[in-house]
């Protein structure tokens, strides 16, 4: 649980820039790096003549042959792995901006967000994306991170964050619901009460969710993005946070710059909480 760290031989010396577990873990990097976790060694399934990848959604694995993954990254870069070869989808997105982050629900409708305010959705596995519209006030803004949560296999709400401690969600049941408008969670316009960068969201459920930023910035909502409680860390003064990942509402890292690496294991015993994004 964070106590012991052991470190193995990747087998490339280029940034690795994100990991996601789903059955496996899988990580993605520099110049096109995607690396299989194999128990104490690593595959490489790297993409010949991609660019730097940033980040990866994985809605589907039961092994390297069988599985579903999409990634992202620089000059609006998409690529997804299925029936065991990678297909280049960035002819489709209709963007040359840096795409930061990616993430589905399933393996047809999801979301990527990069510079300059994108926010592009598909809902037939990446075939198509459609550009949807960021609200004016944060058109300027880069947004790094996108989660979307589920409901029966059906996305119900999406939140962004990114620049200027800007958080956006957009809710809703019904063929395409969401992704059209997008507001702030909250009546008060800056919810998250900083104008540091925010890099990474993660929640067990659309109701409690944690995000990290520049600043030695930690925070937590349990009311959807309503209202935010500072959990920085004054030993981490300085840092900036890159990451956090929390599955079941108990447990969680975050982790930043220089190897700062935190871990959590606060148990709120009043809350039911999910086991998956469902919610």
């Amino acid at each position: 649980s964070g106590g012991n760290w052991s470190e193995q031989d990747s087998g490339v010396i280029l940034d690795l820039n994100a990991i996601e577990f789903n059955n496996q873990a899988i990580v993605v990097g520099d110049s096109g790096t995607v690396l299989i976790n194999d128990g104490d060694s690593w595959i490489d399934n790297s993409i010949e003549g991609s660019g730097n990848l940033y980040d990866l959604s994985v809605p589907y694995f039961t092994s390297l042959e069988n599985s579903t993954i999409f990634v992202s990254g620089t000059g609006g870069e998409i690529w997804k792995w299925h029936n065991n070869s990678w297909a280049d989808l960035s002819d489709f997105t209709g963007t040359s901006n840096d795409i930061y982050a990616i993430d589905f629900v399933n393996e047809n409708e999801g979301f990527a967000v990069g510079a300059d305010g994108l926010i592009l959705a598909t809902v037939d596995g990446g075939l198509s994306w459609e550009i949807r519209d960021s609200p004016e006030e944060f058109s300027d803004f880069s947004f790094y991170d996108v989660i979307i949560f589920g409901y029966q296999g059906n996305p119900v709400s999406a939140l962004i964050v990114g620049e200027n401690g800007t958080i956006i969600q957009s809710s809703g049941t019904g063929p395409n619901a969401i992704g059209y408008i997008w507001k702030v969670p909250s009546e008060d316009s800056h919810p998250t009460n900083t104008t540091s960068t925010i890099k990474s969201i993660s929640g067990s459920s659309r109701f409690k969710l944690w995000i990290v930023g520049d600043d030695n910035f930690v925070a937590l909502t349990e009311d959807g993005g309503n209202s935010f409680y500072n959990q920085s860390q004054v030993q981490n003064i300085g840092s900036d946070f890159t990451a956090v990942d929390f599955w079941d509402g108990y447990f969680g890292f975050a982790v930043g710059e220089e190897g700062t690496a935190m871990y959590t294991a606060v148990s709120y015993t009043h809350l039911t909480l999910p086991t998956n994004r469902e919610v």
